[in-house]
C-alpha cells in the first residue's frame, strides 16, 4: 500500500498542472497519513470493533487522501487525480466526499432560523 501511495503523489506531481499550493511532498503524505490514523481509531471506537479489517483500513486511508487532497486541486486536476486514483487502487471503490454530519447541522440551522 506504501508503494501504491508514493507512486500515486509521484505521478500527481508529474501529470497535474503546477500549481503554487500543490503539494507532493513528505509533508502532504504525513498529512494524510495523520488524518487517515485519526479516522480509523474513530471508526474502531464507534463500531466497537476489535475485529481488524484490512480493507477498511485502506479505504479509509484512501478516503483520507481524497479528502485532504481533493479541496486543493482544480476542476480539471480533480479529475485526472480520480482517474489516478483508480489505475493505482483498482481493487477499492474510491467513495466521493461527503460531510453528511455538517450537512445535516446546515440544515438544522436554516429550518431553525426560518430560511
Amino acid at each position: 500500500m506504501s508503494v501504491k501511495i508514493v507512486s500515486l503523489f509521484n505521478l500527481s506531481s508529474q501529470m497535474l498542472s503546477e500549481q503554487k499550493h500543490y503539494d507532493w511532498g513528505l509533508r502532504a503524505l504525513k498529512t494524510c497519513l495523520n488524518s487517515g490514523g485519526q479516522m480509523l481509531s474513530d471508526y474502531i471506537q464507534k463500531n466497537n470493533s476489535s475485529n481488524y479489517d484490512r480493507n477498511k483500513e485502506y479505504e479509509i486511508l484512501l478516503y483520507s487522501i481524497r479528502i485532504n487532497t481533493c479541496p486543493k486541486l482544480t476542476y480539471d486536476d480533480q479529475l485526472r487525480f480520480d482517474l489516478l486514483m483508480k489505475d493505482i487502487f483498482p481493487e477499492f471503490d474510491i467513495k466521493e466526499i461527503s460531510f453528511v454530519e455538517l450537512e445535516q447541522k446546515l440544515k438544522e440551522t436554516i429550518n431553525e432560523q426560518g430560511l
